[in-house]
């Protein structure tokens, strides 16, 4: 996670639990200044652990901050140039649950598929556990689970498989480019090292759920519901 917005130099983090960046109170810090040098090469930064509590819910989570001089930023110094500096970055431990949404996503789809929905299980909580490559691959691999059960060949490369929704009418343009970067992005994870962040992670997660919830889970549900209506009552012949 990127430089924290502070106000007046107040302590901050993303609470798990409320799931933004919130005021927070220190309960225990600790720090490391370190730097290695040699002839022709110094690098220097420090880390700082901290144990705070949420202003607003009372969470207490572990924050981690680091920062180095190879990283470094650029900001305006007011007359055209830009200064560097060294950002603070920082994690969160346990990763900000994404709302209340993930465990209904999972109940839906296990009326449908019990093996996708363990899927779907497991990459929320890599996920959860801030093990953002395995919940990218994860992401994919639901998809590919679900086209399956949609009837599209196995055999196909993502694109592929994009087009043959498209034409039989599951999906449009717009999802069609959408879904895209659902591929992307597991592609990535899983063959260049990508680590997306939180705010990315749950793009691609909203990116397939919506997938989910329109051709899978609402289809299954209208079927239920039709079979449920009683049927209209036949007029008895003049």
């Amino acid at each position: 996670m990127p430089e924290l917005p502070l106000r007046d130099g107040a302590l901050a983090g993303h609470c798990p639990s409320c799931d933004r960046i919130m005021f927070a109170l220190e309960k225990a810090v600790h720090g490391v200044t370190w730097d290695t040098a040699d002839a022709s090469f110094s690098v220097s930064g420090r880390s700082e652990w901290r144990i705070v509590e949420c202003a607003g819910c009372g969470k207490v989570y572990f924050q981690e901050r680091t920062r180095c001089s190879e990283d470094l930023d650029y900001e305006d110094d007011g007359s055209g140039g830009h200064d560097p500096f060294e950002p603070w970055r920082y994690e969160h431990y346990p990763a900000p649950e994404r709302g209340s949404a993930v465990p209904q996503t999972i109940a839906r789809v296990a009326g449908v598929d019990d093996d996708l929905a363990v899927v779907l299980e497991e990459t929320y909580e890599a996920a959860r556990r801030g093990s953002h490559v395995l919940a990218a691959i994860g992401l994919r691999t639901a998809f590919d689970k679900a086209t399956a059960l949609l009837g599209v060949s196995e055999h196909l490369t993502f694109a592929q498989k994009l087009v043959a929704l498209q034409e039989d009418g599951r999906i449009g343009e717009t999802e069609r480019m959408t879904l895209g970067v659902l591929a992307d992005a597991g592609g990535a994870a899983a063959h260049r090292g990508w680590r997306p962040s939180d705010d990315e992670l749950a793009i691609i997660r909203s990116c397939l759920e919506l997938f989910l919830q329109r051709t899978l889970i609402a289809d299954v549900a209208a079927k239920r519901l039709h079979a449920s209506i009683p049927p209209r009552a036949r007029r008895p012949k003049a």
